[in-house]
């Protein structure tokens, strides 16, 4: 099978390395040209500088943007543009330049550095000097705006996509507040990822209503949707999908909100669906999902299943249903924290109780050496064999107490394996009372 570098396809750099087959370079010349077929309609209201009416604009947009017009469409769809304009002049420069010496933005600086040289690492702009500055600028600028997200892991390819799709970081700065303080669900970029959490179980709600059988399946061989889906929600596919099925679909999120990602979703599940009921395990599915995502080149059959395949579920339905799995994620949350509270202070007392011991062979220790040089050596063979006592005692009492907590471990599950060794026992009699009848 002849393939192409994804350089070689891709509008906007290699941002996933893999290979396409010659059909699947057919399917993207395909989409580039019925996208060129409507450029002159968009053209005529770019030299107007202003956007279709709302009917007409949603038509053209789930249609696709052109690539030339993407950064205007964004800026205007999205309230960007709007965010810019309120306001104060230098705002993004200022934010930018602060970042960089202040003690608040000390460790998001630090993973900041971490993460610009793994975004996007093979596209050919963003992993020059040039592109890894400007990647920094709007990362630094945004966890100075937002000090309430500071930086999350997610952003860097968020940002970094924006950058490479506007080719301004001004721009991708702006795009980006509006992306995560407009558009998407509250906290998707919290430390905690409650809003993402939340995401995830309302995605898991709607499979499980409109499609049962795979969300039956996902669950008896336990493979939670967030293993495969928390990307698609964090970095908006632009990590799991071709860049330009990616813009595809920002160019509908920026003008339609979050339903866009769930009906995405839901359209990649549907196409995935009978490949994945083949496999009986959560490796081998999330695999099958992921090489779904990645080798999707036919980006207006992807958004044609998205909007009109996908059974209809209204904004009001998604918001009922964040509603609704909020409080369960917020108990979740709630239940982690206690278990690493009750940890911690068990990792707490074992290093009182590792302290004290070590105090007592200290004093054990000084105790022998105090004055153990005018001592007879009858004496100092007393001392010596009455210092060792007390230490083997010590150990003594170490093995001890972890006899014990073996031993109370063992007892709690007593309970239980005598519940199942009964459980087996009665269904051996069972079975041989079933065969002497026969």
């Amino acid at each position: 099978m002849a393939g192409h570098g994804c350089e070689s396809y891709l509008a906007y750099g290699s941002a996933l390395v893999h290979f396409i087959s010659k059909d699947q370079q057919r399917q993207q010349d395909a989409c580039d040209l019925k996208e060129q077929k409507l450029a002159a309609e968009w053209q005529r209201h770019a030299l107007r500088g202003k956007l279709p009416r709302p009917g007409k604009l949603k038509q053209l947009i789930r249609q696709g943007v052109p690539r030339d017009l993407r950064r205007w469409v964004w800026m205007e769809t999205s309230g960007a543009a709007q965010l810019r304009a309120g306001s104060v002049k230098g705002y993004f420069e200022r934010h930018a330049k602060s970042a960089q010496h202040s003690d608040q933005s000390k460790e998001a600086r630090r993973q900041i550095a971490l993460d610009l040289p793994r975004t996007f690492p093979h596209h050919a702009w963003l992993k020059t000097e040039e592109g890894q500055l400007k990647l920094g600028r709007v990362l630094y600028a945004y966890c100075m705006h937002n000090t309430t997200v500071g930086y999350c892991q997610g952003l860097n390819c968020v940002a970094g996509f924006l950058l490479i799709v506007t080719e301004s970081d001004e721009d991708a700065f702006w795009l980006l507040v509006a992306l995560v303080e407009k558009i998407l669900y509250a906290d998707t970029y919290a430390s905690n990822l409650t809003g993402c959490h939340v995401e995830m179980r309302t995605l898991g709600s709607l499979v499980q209503s409109k499609m049962p059988l795979f969300s039956d399946h996902l669950a008896r061989v336990s493979c939670d949707i967030s293993m495969f889906a928390t990307d698609w929600f964090l970095c908006l596919f632009c990590t799991s999908c071709p860049s330009d099925v990616a813009a595809r679909i920002w160019d509908a999120l920026f003008s339609e909100g979050p339903k866009v990602l769930f009906r995405v979703s839901m359209a990649l599940l549907l196409k995935c669906e009978a490949e994945c009921l083949k496999f009986d395990n959560a490796g081998e599915i999330m695999q099958a999902v992921k090489q779904a995502t990645l080798t999707i080149h036919d980006r207006e059959e992807l958004m044609k299943a998205a909007f009109n395949d996908v059974r209809k579920f209204p904004m009001a339905k998604i918001e009922e249903i964040r509603q609704q799995q909020y409080s369960a994620v917020m108990a979740m949350l709630a239940e982690r924290e206690a278990i690493r509270a009750r940890r911690e202070e068990r990792e707490r007392q074992q290093q009182l109780r590792a302290d004290k011991e070590r105090q007592r062979r200290e004093e054990a220790e000084r105790e022998m050496d105090s004055g153990i040089d005018d001592l007879t050596d009858a004496e100092r063979l007393a001392l010596e064999l009455r210092v060792g006592l007390k230490k083997e005692l010590i150990n003594v009492g170490q093995g001890l107490r972890q006899v014990v907590n073996s031993v109370h471990g063992i007892l709690k599950e007593v309970p239980g394996r005598m519940q199942v060794t009964y459980q087996q026992a009665v269904g051996s009699v069972q079975d041989r009372a079933g065969t002497s009848n026969h």
